[in-house]
């Protein structure tokens, strides 16, 4: 499923209202806290500020931040979904390239985290690269929630 974000009022699209989307639709369905999962460089860390603040607005927390390194090998991706296998919390939002993120949808597939229960939600970044992803790894992508934009 995608989330469409639009950004009419300003030419020039930036996270801050992808983070809107994703913080309506966690406080919609009720949910309280969430995760979020994000690549440990400028591309990353660039979202936060915006996801933080929109959580805010809608009474939603962050508990735990899953910071997964750039060159992350599937053994370290594997460590960090374990990590977030132990805490309460069970919305993720997913916010890196697509070279990474699809590394860590498989093997969050491989270990069970795409079951009922898990929320898995996914920035402008991976959303727009759907084209541009094989089907084995879309295949580990089933019913996860994506954000893109329509400018």
């Amino acid at each position: 499923m995608i989330i469409a974000s639009e950004s009419s009022k300003q030419p020039n699209f930036d996270d801050s209202f992808q983070v809107k989307a994703i913080s309506a639709t966690v406080h919609e369905f009720g949910w309280s806290e969430a995760v979020p999962i994000y690549v440990k460089n400028e591309f990353g860390k660039g979202v936060i500020p915006y996801l933080t603040n929109a959580f805010l607005e809608v009474n939603v927390h962050i508990q735990y931040w899953g910071v997964i390194p750039p060159a992350a090998t599937d053994e370290q991706i594997a460590s960090k979904l374990y990590e977030l296998m132990t805490i309460q919390t069970s919305v993720f939002i997913v916010h890196m390239l697509p070279s990474l993120g699809s590394r860590l949808f498989a093997k969050t597939k491989e270990m069970g985290m795409m079951a009922k229960g898990y929320v898995w939600i996914i920035t402008d970044g991976m959303t727009n690269s759907f084209g541009s992803l094989y089907v084995s790894i879309l295949d580990s992508m089933q019913g996860v929630l994506g954000v893109k934009n329509l400018c």
